[in-house]
């Protein structure tokens, strides 16, 4: 992998990922690239791997961060409630009257 001639086409993030001095490193970050084509693309995994720049752990982030590109969060409009009144809205009560009710003290 250090040396191929196929190296020069993959992502230079991917690259530095995977050509790493130390032997054990370098055959699991192989195996995980390989796994993760069976779902990603090559440009994909490089895009991933842009993102985790100076993290501690990238090989275990990898696949996260692979997810999130994928599956991003939803997240809805909030919906307009007639039902409420207008001087409600936003209020947020104070808990201590409730703990006063009940008999709650925080000691």
């Amino acid at each position: 992998m250090m040396y191929s001639d196929l190296a020069k086409f993959m992502p230079a993030s991917v690259r530095t990922f995977v050509q790493v001095e130390e032997v054990d490193l370098r055959k699991s970050r192989i195996a995980l690239i390989r796994r993760l084509l069976d779902t990603h693309q090559m440009s994909e995994i490089g895009a991933a791997l842009d993102t985790l720049t100076g993290h501690f752990s990238p090989d275990a982030a990898l696949e996260h961060v692979l997810y999130t590109m994928k599956h991003p969060e939803f997240r809805p409009e909030p919906f307009t409630e007639p039902h409420t009144p207008m001087g409600i809205h936003g209020h947020t009560p104070d808990l201590r009257q409730y703990d006063a009710i009940l008999g709650v003290s925080k000691a």
